[in-house]
């Protein structure tokens, strides 16, 4: 009688409109950050709500599922539904992933996420479509910039100085154009060294930890804007294909929106970080345009080590006045 009574409520339960997960997607997160994890979790409530619970998105952080790596391989043999890939992990498929390695290419990061999404970054996405990964949206955060024990407003105030790179290929036609040598240091070195005088500038991107690693120290900072931590979220393109209209529109709209929360959150603790720097008394150096564009003029002559040039005219297309005007002082987070 027991068995009867839960035999029939289960199959209550389980007949009720919007119950019944017909399909799950599973979505591999490479890390655990919460804002990461904060926009993979709206995805799956925008997929699971606009389904009616017929589709449903199963979370994967910390590269639980896949390392990055093996990730691409299994989007495009169809083994694996979704993942945030790193662009560090996309170079085998064009020269077009270092685009957001560039400095001074794009004025912010919002300009650099605007991009990614319209159409104008057609030539930097077929090569992904080609291989079977379709890019759904884009998260980009942290941009990486340039601190320094004095002001670095022109671009002679880098010659013949040591600065520490995370990424030599970033930097290296601009250290070339301007005559400054680069080296790569170990995190748990960086401050020490700094402190002794072993490098006087070095790259990175701003946060928290930078911030409380350089408090009491009279320090510069400069918008360069460019991107070590830029990622897509990719469907396999057999996965894609094998939904159907409704679904399908579904999902990549789920995507869009939880890239443009990405995007929001990412600005808003960018200055939520400046905020912190200038209360811990770190000088905030925000180039005039007559400076940003010296910058960028000297940079622009070894882009096209990275990127080709299609791309690279692409982009002044979509934003000619990156080429023009400085970085805000505050982005405007929307």
């Amino acid at each position: 009688m027991h068995y009867s009574f839960y035999l029939s409520a289960f199959l209550l339960l389980t007949a009720l409109p919007g119950h019944a997960c017909e399909n799950t997607l599973k979505l591999n997160v490479p890390s655990n950050d919460p804002d990461d994890l904060a926009s993979a979790e709206l995805f799956e409530s925008v997929v699971e709500d606009r389904t009616d619970g017929e589709t449903c998105v199963e979370l994967f952080p910390s590269s639980s599922l896949y390392e990055s790596s093996d990730a691409v391989t299994a989007l495009s043999n169809g083994l694996l539904e979704l993942s945030i890939v790193p662009t560090n992990q996309l170079h085998q498929f064009g020269d077009s992933m270092y685009l957001f390695q560039v400095p001074f290419l794009f004025r912010d990061s919002e300009i650099l996420h605007d991009f990614m999404m319209s159409e104008s970054s057609a030539q930097v996405i077929e090569p992904l479509t080609e291989n079977g990964l379709v890019p759904i949206t884009f998260w980009s955060e942290k941009p990486a910039q340039i601190y320094s024990d004095s002001p670095v407003t022109e671009a002679r105030d880098l010659a013949r100085r040591e600065v520490r790179v995370m990424n030599a290929s970033g930097l290296e036609s601009l250290s070339n154009s301007i005559g400054f040598s680069t080296s790569a240091v170990g995190w748990k070195d960086l401050w020490s060294q700094f402190n002794i005088g072993q490098f006087s500038a070095f790259e990175t991107t701003i946060s928290s930890e930078q911030v409380y690693g350089l408090a009491g120290r009279e320090i510069s900072l400069t918008f360069t804007n460019h991107s070590y931590d830029a990622s897509f979220l990719i469907i396999s393109r057999m996965i894609l294909d094998s939904m159907d209209d409704e679904t399908r529109e579904i999902v990549l709209d789920a995507g869009k929106l939880s890239g443009s929360d990405r995007k929001k959150r990412g600005c808003e603790k960018q200055v939520s970080s400046l905020e912190e720097a200038q209360t811990n008394g770190m000088t905030i150096w925000f180039l005039s345009d007559d400076s940003y564009k010296n910058f960028r003029r000297i940079a622009s002559s070894g882009w096209d080590q990275l990127v080709n040039e299609d791309v690279l005219s692409s982009v002044d297309a979509f934003c000619p006045e990156c080429a023009g005007t400085a970085p805000r002082p505050k982005p405007k987070c929307e």
